[in-house]
């Protein structure tokens, strides 16, 4: 209403000057923006906003911001306005300006005042204490002094469930009370805690989280009737005589129900609690049973029906017109007999051999009332069935009534004996049966039957005792031992007849031979050697030689040409046929010559002194061979062994050493040449006739003196600069004995020749001698060169021209050792002496022109280097110097022709100067 009073007096205003009526258009396209667009604020907080009254052309000047609270401030066309506490629940600030046609364009900024609810409460209607399942009660949640209400959103929880929400539809923004219901109908699950909670959601402009208050909670508790637990039970219950009784009548409710049971027998005791057990049922325990469960919100009746059975009173088992044993192949029938079961439609009888089922039968009389009934049963026994019970059960099968573990009953256990004839044991024998002359001889006849059975033997030969055993055993056959064995074996129950045929054999024996079993042979000589044997069957003959060389021999004469000397040795016969073999052994020995065996030892070896030698003579012969050795150095005791070895070498022992093999059928030798070598003990380098440093281009000789070396014919001397190689050296000396030797090589030094000399020794005896092999260094030398000076390259050309004025630089740099000096000559006698590398001149004159010399020398020596320098005149320099000089001149003459000019006329005017008195 402020704001519409506030517009009627800018409407007035507006119209007195300009007697004309002003509209207000809030829908203009170029209209005010407010910065924020809508604000939210909370009661007596401070709150602010700017307004861009144009955004593009501003033409007019009529603008401005309406408010009813707070303050403005403007900067051009942006107005501020600031409130430092807003206490106004319905203001809207309008900020506006008028068209060039007086029409008024206006843009409100919404502005909302809130406040939090400063207290929510929940209660019910009307009602106080538990509630009960089924009714329905209401819930109402009052919330105090919020605003603005329209913007509420209220809750309803459970624990943590959220039940429904509330909003009101009321517009007021100033603060309210309100009052939020809801219906609720509990269930059993829904007592414990309810609460509701009041929360201001004010969009995105509002606080953020948005402000929630919540109420008390109160703590609900629900009143049900009793409901049973557990599935529903089975109808009817069926119990056995002497077994238990449990009905389950479990409940839950609120408050917690109470029992109350009504049994079929007046005889049990009365029962309150949820389970009614019977420890063993009776005949008076079939019937109804009632169990009544009640609380305060109600009860619940369940009903069981229990049936009474009683199992068959006793089992028993016979067979029908037989007793005694029973014959395997005859039938046989058991008979069960079942007395007093009720009721028989439900009976089941099995037959058993031991724990075997044999069959089963069932009775589909329905009759109710015990009566008796006999099963039978035909059975062929067979052998397996001897020994074993037989029995039945009657089992009553009450599932369908709801008995899970039926009642059975058991008979007592008949022990049968089944005769059957004789049956032999194990697999079949062979056929025929071959023994031989001596081994032992066992004929299994072992049956089994029953009764046990007797044994019966025919042999063929008269002249062995009767056998009556199962197994006839002969410990040694002879040949009238083969031919037809027969064996009958007899009980109650019938017989069987088994036959063996037993042929002999005897194994090969080896005949009388007059060749002796040791033999000895020379090579080249032949061999024969005689295995001939007799057997049953036929032998075959196999030969073991003691070389791998030869062929395969299968007669029974070995024969060799020809021996060598891998024919000695053990010589084996094997004879054998299917019944067994003989081995004959016979030893042939060889005699042959020694033989040099293979060896890696060289024929020439070298050794260094001290070093241990060892020459390796072995050989093999027949018989075995003696060894003699002849040796350099008489000062060495007589060796007699196939390997000589001496500890440490010396100088004597080098020269030619002589292995002489032999034994009564010949000899061989073997010869070794010995190199004995002795690396160098001292090497040492020097310069020949010279000391100091070295000049360039003269001629010096290094000499490397090598001390006390043996095999100097193998030995190189190399001379190193540094870690460059110079040159290698070789001595032409043959003397195998230490000497000392030098050895020399000629340089010619450059500049870049100095450094370190030095010399190396190396002992190279060949892959036999030692690795890597013998190395000896000299000492170093550091050696100086000496040269004269030598000019560097420089860009600087020879002949150079300058103008006056200008810098001069000559490189003379130079490089000799000893470091050089430098010595200038000037073609100016005024410019004071250089003894640098390099001349400078800051700024040269017409006298720095002609040449310039420079002498660059050391000890060694001396070079020079010439440069010609030409000095021009610059005349463009004395042109621009002139001509400024002259217009300089020229100007000044010019001033002071016009200041004389001047001076003339200003003096004619002031002659005829008139002021008029009235002006």
């Amino acid at each position: 209403m402020f704001n519409g009073f506030v517009l009627v007096i800018v409407s007035v205003i507006s119209f007195l000057p300009g007697f004309h009526v002003v509209t207000a258009d809030e829908n203009c396209a170029e209209k005010p923006v407010f910065t924020p667009s809508r604000l939210v604020v909370k009661y007596g907080d401070p709150t602010s906003a700017t307004c861009l009254v144009c955004q593009h052309n501003c033409t007019s000047d009529i603008f401005g911001l309406e408010h009813a609270v707070g303050y403005t401030e403007e900067n051009g066309t942006t107005i501020s306005w600031k409130v430092d506490s807003l206490t106004e629940w319905d203001t809207y600030p309008m900020c506006y300006y008028n068209d060039d046609d007086d029409n008024q364009c206006i843009t409100r900024l919404p502005i909302t005042v809130y406040q939090p609810p400063k207290n929510v409460h929940l209660s019910f209607i009307n009602h106080s204490g538990p509630m009960f399942a089924g009714h329905q009660y209401t819930l109402q949640c009052t919330v105090q002094e919020v605003a603005p209400i329209g913007y509420l959103n209220v809750t309803f929880y459970r624990g943590q469930t959220e039940l429904q929400r509330r909003q009101s539809n009321s517009t007021t923004m100033e603060p309210v009370n309100e009052t939020f219901t809801m219906n609720i109908n509990p269930s059993k699950d829904d007592g414990g805690l309810y609460w509701c909670e009041a929360e201001l959601d004010l969009g995105a402009e509002g606080p953020q989280p948005p402000p929630v208050v919540t109420s008390q909670n109160i703590t609900a508790t629900v009143y049900y009737k009793p409901q049973l637990k557990g599935s529903s039970h089975p109808d009817p219950i069926t119990v056995i005589a002497g077994s238990p009784l449990h009905l389950n009548c479990s409940s839950e409710g609120n408050p917690s129900p109470s029992y109350t049971w009504r049994l079929p027998s007046a005889s049990r005791h009365l029962f309150s609690g949820d389970t009614l057990n019977i420890k063993s049922v009776t005949s008076v325990d079939g019937g109804q049973y009632m169990c009544l469960v009640q609380n305060a919100a109600g009860n619940v009746t369940v009903m069981f029906t229990v049936a009474f059975y009683n199992p068959p009173k006793k089992v028993h088992l016979s067979f029908l017109n037989h007793s005694g044993p029973m014959y395997m192949g005859h039938q046989y029938t058991l008979q069960c007999t079942v007395q007093e079961v009720p009721p028989i439609g439900n009976l089941t009888v099995t037959f058993y051999h031991g724990q075997t089922p044999l069959g089963q039968q069932n009775v589909n009389k329905p009759v109710e009332t015990p009566v008796n009934k006999t099963f039978t049963l035909d059975i062929n026994p067979c052998k397996e069935d001897d020994g074993d019970p037989y029995w039945c059960e009657a089992k009553l099968d009450l599932a369908a009534e709801g008995l899970q573990s039926p009642p059975v009953v058991k008979s007592q256990n008949i022990t049968a004996t089944v005769y059957y004839k004789p049956q032999l044991k194990g697999s079949s024998h062979p056929d025929p049966i071959t023994v031989t002359a001596g081994s032992p001889l066992h004929l299994n006849c072992s049956s089994e039957g029953n009764p046990s059975p007797s044994y019966t033997w025919r042999l063929p030969s008269t002249s062995r005792p009767p056998f009556s055993g199962s197994t006839l055993s002969i410990e040694a056959v002879t040949s009238t031992d083969g031919g037809q064995y027969m064996c009958l074996v007899q009980n109650a129950a019938g017989n069987v007849t088994v036959k063996f045929t037993v042929v002999f054999y005897n194994k090969p024996q080896v005949k009388d031979s007059p060749d002796p079993e040791r033999l000895n042979v020379t090579i080249g000589d032949p061999l024969h050697l005689n295995c001939s044997s007799e057997g049953n069957p036929s032998p075959s003959y196999t030969w073991t030689l003691p070389s791998t060389s030869r062929p395969p021999f299968s007669d029974s004469t070995l024969s060799i040409e020809a021996v060598t000397s891998t024919d000695g040795g053990q010589y084996i016969c094997l004879v054998s046929n299917s019944v067994g073999n003989v081995t004959k052994e016979f030893t042939v020995d060889v005699k042959d010559k020694p033989q040099l065996k293979e060896s890696p030892d060289p024929e020439q070896i070298t050794v260094t002194i001290g070093d241990p030698l060892h020459l390796n003579c072995s050989s093999e012969g027949n018989p075995s061979p003696s060894y003699t050795w002849r040796l350099p150095s008489t000062s060495r005791p007589p060796f007699s062994d196939s390997t000589l070895s001496i500890e440490a070498v010396t100088s004597t022992d080098g020269g030619q050493y002589i292995c002489l093999v032999s034994n009564s059928v010949g000899n061989v030798t073997k010869e070794f040449t010995v190199d004995v070598n002795e690396p160098p003990k001292n090497v040492y380098l020097s310069f020949l006739n010279h000391s100091g440093p070295m000049f360039a281009g003269h001629q010096y000789t290094l000499q490397c003196t090598v001390q006390e070396v043996a095999l100097i014919s193998n030995l190189n001397v190399t001379f190193y600069r540094g870690q460059t190689e110079l040159q290698r050296r070789q001595s032409s000396s043959t003397t195998k004995e230490p000497v000392t030797e030098t050895f020399t090589l000629d340089i010619n030094p450059s500049k870049d020749d100095g450094g370190l000399y030095w010399c190396e020794a190396k002992l190279e005896l060949g892959a036999e001698g030692p690795q890597p092999p013998p190395v000896l260094t000299s000492q170093n030398i550091t050696a100086t060169v000496h040269y004269k000076p030598q000019l560097k390259e420089s860009p600087d050309p020879e002949r150079i021209t300058l103008t006056i004025g200008d810098p001069l630089h000559l490189n003379c740099s130079s490089e000799g050792n000893p470091s050089p000096s430098y010595t200038w000559r000037l073609p100016s006698t005024s410019r004071p002496p250089f003894s640098d590398s390099t001349l400078s001149i800051e700024a040269v004159t017409s006298t720095d022109g002609g040449q310039y010399i420079c002498l660059v020398s050391n000890s060694v020596g001396n070079v020079t280097k010439e440069f010609t320098v030409d000095v021009n005149v610059n005349y463009i320099h004395i042109i621009i110097v002139v001509g400024v000089v002259v217009a300089v001149i020229i100007i000044a003459a010019f001033v002071v022709w016009y200041l004389k000019t001047d001076i003339f006329i200003l003096c004619h005017h002031h002659q005829h100067v008139a002021v008029p008195v009235g002006e």
